[in-house]
């Protein structure tokens, strides 16, 4: 029989904590106001096949800030607001803070002239439930603005949805474990929920037609991602779930000379997914999904203590696209090649890292259209032209010092595409800073 002292303390516990993340995250959101509205950039057809000097100046954008209209501020801990323009969204997260008449809360968004529905995008959180089950839902506040110039507009957050509970067990086809997690995609975008599982799990949704997925593996050897159905719910029930037949795809990634590349990975991406994958004519710096992308996808990590370069890692039956990635430096990151393979049964696939071209160094300062210099803006750089290495890619990344000055160790390569950020300014979902290495 449940202990009824100990279930309250619980409770107790789990409160302070959530109660203290708040404070803390006050304090370490507490310059997030004070951020230059500054949008990003992105140059194109930058040809790096020498050492260079790219100067760029961020422009300003406009800031949309109020409050958060709330009785209660722990049921908007993690929460954001969220301005969409067609296929961009662009978010502020609710930022906490402490004055004397207590906590109060607010948003901050910086945006381009435009059009905007806003969303309120919300963490469901249930201190009763320690099965680590998580809720995001992402409410339409039935409101568009028009953004000429810095607006003030004060929100308040829709009521909590009602939930329902699925619950049920996982067994497996073979190959794949019973543990790992479920991911819950509604088909409009507007809930994601995820549930670990151990033989038996026990998910939070709202009613709704769902894409579940699940994610196995050892995060410090290989992790699978793949989808299992589509199912519709309107009411708390139970539902199993069985994974699928796992092939193992293995190999090694090697130097031309036979060596081993490590610490490096492989990655495999189901070619029918590729499609899901967003365009880079969107602008920079802006959010592309309000949700994490429905990809099948497996990846092995080989590490850095490794002597051989072997990998093992375990995938649904399928054809995919498949690649290794290695860490040239602490900045940059080599994509090689690019293959297409049908796999229906265990296989095995070396990888051979081509011959590079040589460094060069792209450099420059990063200003605001006054000049002055901005700080811990990042600076990413990608192309898939590298000098003469085809069927590869490679990207970088770096951040600017105290005075908008940036140092790119670059291959040599045509067309690259750099795109400056500017510093993060409030807590962002996932997705919504883009600083990719790899064009997926």
């Amino acid at each position: 029989m449940p202990n009824p002292t100990c279930s309250k303390g619980a409770r107790g516990i789990r409160r302070y904590v959530l109660a203290s993340l708040l404070i803390l995250a006050s304090v370490a959101w507490a310059d997030a106001q004070d951020q230059r509205p500054l949008l990003g950039v992105r140059r194109t057809d930058v040809d790096v096949t020498r050492d260079m000097t790219l100067d760029v100046a961020l422009p300003r954008g406009y800031v949309l800030s109020g409050r958060i209209v709330t009785n209660d501020l722990m049921a908007v801990i993690g929460s954001a607001v969220v301005a969409r323009s067609g296929d961009l969204a662009f978010t502020g997260g609710v930022i906490p803070s402490v004055s004397a008449g207590g906590l109060t809360a607010s948003y901050r968004i910086v945006l381009p002239a435009g059009s905007y529905r806003l969303y309120f995008q919300q963490q469901v959180f249930d201190l009763e439930d320690d099965e680590g089950a998580v809720l995001t839902v992402i409410s339409d506040l039935d409101r568009t603005i028009e953004v000429s110039g810095d607006r003030s507009l004060d929100i308040a957050p829709p009521a909590p949805p009602r939930t329902i509970t699925l619950s049920g067990r996982i067994t497996s086809a073979g190959g794949f474990p019973t543990k790992g997690l479920l991911m819950f995609h509604s088909l409009d975008g507007s809930v994601f929920a995820q549930a670990p599982f151990d033989r038996s799990y026990r998910a939070k949704l709202v009613p709704g037609t769902y894409v579940v997925m699940a994610s196995v593996g050892d995060a410090e050897e290989y992790i699978s991602v793949f989808r299992l159905e589509e199912l519709t719910l309107s009411a708390s029930g139970t539902r199993d779930f069985r994974l699928p037949r796992a092939i193992e795809l293995s190999g090694r990634v090697l130097q031309a000379s036979g060596r081993p590349v490590a610490p490096s990975k492989v990655s495999a991406i189901a070619a029918a997914d590729m499609a899901n994958h967003p365009s880079d004519d969107l602008p920079p710096c802006a959010g592309r999904s309000l949700t994490p992308l429905r990809i099948t996808f497996a990846e092995a990590l080989i590490p850095r203590e490794s002597t051989t370069g072997a990998y093992r890692l375990w995938l649904p039956p399928g054809t995919y696209w498949l690649n290794a990635v290695v860490e040239l430096d602490a900045e940059g990151a080599l994509i090689f090649p690019f293959l297409q393979r049908s796999l229906m049964a265990d296989a095995r696939q070396d990888f051979t890292m081509p011959t590079l071209p040589p460094f060069v160094v792209l450099s420059g300062r990063i200003t605001d259209e006054h000049g002055q210099p901005v700080a811990r803006a990042s600076v990413t750089a990608f192309t898939d032209m590298l000098t003469s290495t085809p069927n590869a890619t490679f990207s970088a990344s770096t951040e600017t010092d105290e005075n908008g000055r940036y140092r790119l160790r670059l291959l040599s390569g045509a067309q690259y595409r750099v795109e400056v950020c500017p510093p993060i300014s409030s807590p962002l979902p996932p997705g919504f800073r883009v600083r990719r290495f790899s064009p997926f």
